[in-house]
């Protein structure tokens, strides 16, 4: 996303908002902005689950009155919009905790989540939730799901065969070869690498 450079480069180099270029402050603002969100999001989901258990059934009380209030209010939100902006915002934790209540109240959409669910687990550096992920599919997993499995388990050679795959099909354009790379840098092939990047460079001169 927009802002993802920028807000990695604060994270990494120590800059300041007023060391960036204004379209990388409106961008790291942007995004600082949305994570403030969902932040408010999370609590006050939270406060629901929290409130629900402290509610007698049929109560009538001023807590009780700000819970269905509350609870009106969250269900004009789309748990499954929070959780792919979480993601986009690089807040993998926040992003499975709203798609996997998706899903719950929505169990007929698991297996078309399931990708979403693999991608979060690998950010999250969870090769047993992935490994389960690929064992519930109802169809072969796809060549992207199998790829994010084998590098989280370290497969590179693996994950290698996958790119491989995807290259031949035409698939994923210059994100794959710039994936590929790092891929043949963690196998420690940097002359494979190396060939990848100059033959990408030559394509985009061209």
């Amino acid at each position: 996303t927009d802002g993802d450079t920028p807000l990695g480069s604060i994270l990494t180099t120590g800059s300041s908002v007023q060391d960036l270029p204004v379209s990388q402050e409106k961008s790291l603002t942007h995004t600082l902005c949305a994570k403030t969100i969902y932040q408010l999001f999370d609590f006050l989901y939270r406060w629901l689950r929290e409130t629900k258990q402290k509610i007698k059934p049929n109560e009538k009380s001023a807590l009780s009155l700000q819970y269905d209030t509350l609870d009106e209010f969250l269900k004009k939100f789309s748990k499954l919009e929070i959780s792919e902006g979480s993601y986009k915002c690089r807040e993998y934790t926040r992003a499975l905790l709203f798609l996997e209540e998706y899903i719950t109240e929505n169990p007929n959409t698991l297996q078309s989540y399931l990708p979403s669910l693999g991608a979060i687990y690998y950010h999250l550096h969870d090769p047993d939730s992935l490994r389960g992920i690929i064992a519930i599919h109802e169809t072969e997993p796809t060549a992207q799901e199998m790829i994010l499995f084998h590098e989280v388990t370290g497969k590179l050679q693996d994950a290698a065969a996958c790119y491989e795959r995807l290259g031949q099909e035409n698939v994923g354009g210059e994100d794959l070869y710039k994936a590929m790379v790092q891929c043949y840098l963690g196998m420690d092939q940097p002359l494979t690498a190396l060939q990848l990047a100059q033959g990408l460079l030559n394509s985009e001169q061209c």
